[in-house]
C-alpha cells in the first residue's frame, strides 16, 4: 500500500457520507448536532416534522419529543429502531448507533428516512446477478413499491399482459414462485 500519512481520514468520511442519500446525522444526548450530510439538510428544510433554524434537532410535536429524546438517549452499540408518524400518512424510519467509544464524550449516529422514499435497484445489480433486462428490472422496481400490474402497465405504458410476462420471466429468472420470495431475493439489491 502506499503513504497514506497525507489522507485525512475523518474528510474522507464526511465526503463519503455526504453522497448518501439518506439523512444522517451526529447528535449527543442532548440532540445538539455536531454534523449533518447533505440529505440531512435537505430533510430538514423539506419536512415540517422537526424544528428548523437551531442546532438542535426537535421534533415539532411534543409527544413526538420525548419519545425520540428517550430513543437517542436509550441508543447503545447495537442499532436501535424507531418510527414516527408524519403529516400526509408517511412515516420517517430512524436508525441510532453510539458513534464514539468509551473515552470519549457520547455521539449517536442517526439515520433518517422516509418510509414512502423512493425504491430503485442499484444500478446495474440485478442485471448481472440475475442476467434481467433493463424492462424487467423497472417492473421489480414498481412491484416493490407495491404496484399492481394494472398499475404498472400504466405507469410504464406497457400492456397488462407484457407486465405479466415480465413477471413470469423475473419468477423463472430469479427461481422463486411467489413475489414474497422474490421480494426476498432483490431485497439486498434495492436501495431508497
Amino acid at each position: 500500500m502506499g503513504d497514506t500519512s497525507s489522507l485525512r481520514i475523518p474528510a474522507l468520511i464526511s465526503n463519503w457520507a455526504d453522497t448518501d442519500l439518506r439523512a444522517r446525522f451526529i447528535v449527543d444526548d442532548d440532540l445538539l448536532i455536531s454534523w449533518q450530510n447533505t440529505a440531512a439538510s435537505r430533510l430538514l428544510a423539506s419536512v415540517d416534522i422537526f424544528r428548523t433554524g437551531t442546532s438542535v434537532l426537535l421534533l415539532q410535536d411534543n409527544r413526538q419529543r420525548a419519545t425520540f429524546r428517550r430513543f437517542i438517549r436509550s441508543s447503545g452499540n447495537t442499532i436501535s429502531r424507531l418510527c414516527i408518524a408524519c403529516a400526509k400518512q408517511d412515516h420517517l424510519l430512524l436508525t441510532a448507533v453510539v458513534v464514539t467509544g468509551s473515552d470519549s464524550p457520547r455521539r449517536i449516529g442517526l439515520t433518517v428516512h422516509s418510509a414512502n422514499s423512493v425504491v430503485s435497484v442499484g444500478a446495474g445489480t440485478l442485471e448481472s446477478a440475475f442476467r434481467l433486462t433493463p424492462s424487467e428490472c423497472r417492473v421489480v422496481e414498481t412491484l416493490f413499491a407495491g404496484n399492481t400490474p394494472e398499475q404498472i402497465g400504466g405507469r410504464l405504458h406497457l400492456s397488462v399482459g407484457t407486465v405479466r410476462v415480465h413477471i413470469k420471466h423475473l419468477y423463472e429468472k430469479l427461481n422463486v414462485r411467489s413475489r414474497e420470495a422474490m421480494f426476498h431475493k432483490v431485497l439486498p439489491f434495492m436501495v431508497s
